[in-house]
């Protein structure tokens, strides 16, 4: 019989950075959603006075999730 053993500092299998990322990346796609929603929201002239358009909208909004 074979037996495996995964030692940690804590004697237990780390899963510190799985949990670390996941909640990252739900933090990350909550912010690509509230700012999709406020700029989805906007008139195509208020978008227009931000220097943006329809089209824009999905790239700002990625670009905010990665800075967040």
């Amino acid at each position: 019989m074979t037996t495996l053993t995964i030692h940690t500092s804590h004697g237990f299998p780390s899963h510190h950075g799985l949990l670390a990322r996941l909640r990252e990346r739900l933090h990350q796609r909550a912010e690509y959603a509230r700012v999709h929603n406020e700029l989805s929201a906007l008139s195509d002239r208020d978008l227009a006075d931000i220097g943006l358009s329809r089209s824009t909208i999905t790239d700002v909004a990625a670009e905010a999730a990665r800075a967040a």
